[in-house]
């Protein structure tokens, strides 16, 4: 596997917000973006780990693996799983609040049905991800709307035809 193959995934995220979208001014120091006066904010943890945290106080983490639990101190109010591999999931490392929902490739694809999820002001939409080495319809991307924020973590995805339909809906 080539390194742009390799490290895709964390690329597309880190580039994941349309321009324009933002209305305001960003910390580059914190990855904050300030909109309208609030703040969320978009924390890298490591391999294909991040936490957001809505100017609500919502947490999110997505594919919970790189670091030790001092990485994850926020309680989670949503999981959200891209697959079951090892290095995507180690859920135990997060401190759940006891209303956290946690959502896996499982969940998120039901008979080649991707799905949608609606909680509280977040919305996730399940998309298709796979590769040479993740076989369709076993592992899962993610959209997450928030507070007027389109985010896309790709999971462990290659090139794939659907990225034509998805640059449609981010």
């Amino acid at each position: 596997m080539n390194i742009t193959k390799q490290f895709m995934g964390t690329f597309l995220f880190i580039l994941f917000v349309l321009p324009g979208l933002y209305v305001g001014s960003s910390n580059s120091q914190t990855g904050n973006k300030v909109i309208n006066g609030v703040s969320d904010s978009l924390h890298f943890i490591g391999h294909a780990s991040f936490e957001i945290k809505t100017s609500d106080g919502k947490i999110i983490y997505i594919d919970p693996f790189q670091g030790t639990s001092a990485d994850y101190t926020d309680s989670a109010d949503i999981i959200l799983v891209t697959h079951g591999h090892g290095d995507h999931n180690k859920e135990n490392l997060v401190t759940k609040k006891s209303t956290c929902t946690v959502i896996t490739h499982v969940q998120s694809n039901i008979n080649g049905v991707y799905q949608s999820f609606d909680i509280g002001n977040i919305k996730i939409y399940s998309v298709a991800a796979y590769n040479q080495n993740h076989i369709k319809n076993q592992c899962v991307g993610y959209i997450i709307e928030f507070n007027g924020i389109k985010l896309y973590h790709t999971g462990d995805t290659g090139v794939i035809p659907e990225i034509e339909i998805l640059k449609k809906r981010i």
